[in-house]
């Protein structure tokens, strides 16, 4: 669940962080580096998480990453990324923890991962870090009971950990594959070619989020209102495409006070881990604002500020062309612009509860107008029970040149109950 931290966007064309595939974790921290570990935090804390993490020590992870530190502390879990010389591992114990890469002795992933060298080359498998040289291993890990570091290069006090069993590739080898021939060598790397190593769990991934809600009052006020939003976000590789809309309408006593909807085809394509190239095309209509149809295209370049939990941040710019179709108006324009998206979204205390805020800036002109259309997304997003979620939102909309008597302004309180769903090519093969 919890897909809002991953997409990063609403229904308002916004940038498309990336995706990150959920990953189930393990952690086991060595019993004898916890004493190292009681250096880095204080004795409060110390002893709170030495009692946590010596229980979660003895069920050893079947399918974690192992990380040896020259300290004599083993991590595992799942490794996220390599980035700038620090490495993270995302753990259940300790959450996110970040090291500074030098600090590390061995490197073993049983989840593939993608490595991104700085001439642009990339190559993707489970890798095994030693003697700062990063071997990738397209097929399979090294046989299981090699040691991960040899007991010369080890320190004192290390307490080492076998590599597990490979994980399965998701595409079964053909029936007539020759089953005699010599395993492939894996790719070697040095440290310092290396730009990124990313963590992932599948190549073909899929998520999205369904969300509708309903309003009928009688009596002395009769309103019927709905709305309903969602998304549906493949991914494969770098490559990510973003299909998402929205629906608005309301009647009160009889008359039309609301009808609008709007529809966004957005392909994302990743140039570094934070780095990435997008396009967009996206439509919108609002009967009472007298526009018949917006389109809006255009291709542009985004970075990723914050790319982990609990915090995700993204923006992208680019220049956009937009043609606009009045009712009742001769008033229709077609105008080159500029387009600014950002997309927020923060964790509030727990995970099951966030903040998100979305917008999109689009500054152009025509018949030697300027003209600012802005198109914002502002709520609160509770997780409640299996893959249901509800949202408290607000959105806000201003156009300076509308139609010929409508208003600049547009707002909308809205209440939703939602439903998120995600997966992987496992789910399509089993």
């Amino acid at each position: 669940m919890n897909l809002k931290r991953v997409r990063n966007q609403a229904q308002h064309a916004l940038p498309t962080p990336g995706s990150r595939a959920t990953i189930a974790r393990e952690t086991v921290i060595g019993r004898q580096g916890l004493s190292a570990l009681a250096g880095r935090i204080s004795p409060w804390g110390f002893a709170v998480t030495a009692a946590v993490v010596w229980v979660a020590a003895l069920p050893a992870a079947a399918t974690a990453d192992t990380v040896v530190l020259t300290d004599g502390i083993v991590l595992k879990g799942t490794v996220e990324e390599i980035d700038e010389d620090k490495l993270v591992i995302a753990t259940d114990v300790l959450d996110d923890v970040e090291v500074d890469l030098e600090d590390v002795v061995s490197l073993h992933t049983t989840r593939p991962v993608r490595v991104r060298k700085w001439d642009g080359e990339t190559v993707s498998g489970y890798a095994v870090l030693k003697d700062g040289r990063l071997s990738v291993h397209e097929a399979a890990l090294p046989e299981p009971g090699a040691p991960m570091v040899e007991e010369s290069a080890a320190p004192a006090g290390a307490v080492f950990a076998e590599p597990e069993e490979p994980v399965a590739a998701p595409m079964a080898e053909p029936a007539n594959a020759d089953a005699d021939r010599p395993p492939v060598e894996p790719t070697v790397i040095e440290l310092d070619d290396v730009e990124s190593v990313e963590g992932y769990d599948s190549y073909y991934r899929y998520q999205g989020e369904l969300n509708a809600g309903i309003n009928v009052t009688t009596g002395n006020t009769r309103i019927k209102s709905y709305s309903a939003n969602g998304y549906v976000e493949p991914s494969f590789g770098f490559n990510t495409i973003t299909l998402s809309g929205q629906v608005n309408n309301q009647r009160s006593d009889g008359e039309q006070v609301a009808a609008n909807w709007r529809t966004l085809a957005e392909y994302q394509r990743e140039i570094s881990p934070r780095w990435f190239v997008g396009a967009l095309n996206s439509y919108d209509n609002d009967d009472l604002q007298g526009l018949h149809l917006r389109v809006t295209a255009g291709a542009g370049l985004g970075y990723k500020f914050f790319i982990r939990d609990p915090t995700h941040l993204s923006v992208l710019g680019a220049p956009v062309y937009v043609n606009e179709n009045y009712r009742f108006t001769d008033d229709d324009r077609s105008f080159a612009a500029f387009r600014w998206a950002l997309g927020f979204t923060q964790d509030i205390f727990t995970s099951d509860v966030s903040f998100y805020h979305n917008h999109t800036l689009t500054v152009g002109g025509a018949s030697g107008r300027a003209q600012l259309i802005a198109l914002t997304v502002t709520g609160l997003e509770f997780d409640l029970i299996s893959d249901l979620d509800l949202k408290l939102e607000y959105q806000f909309d201003y156009n300076n040149r509308p139609a010929t008597d409508a208003q600049t302004t547009d707002q909308r309180f809205i209440m939703t109950l939602g439903w998120d769903f995600e997966g992987d090519e496992t789910d399509w093969w089993q």
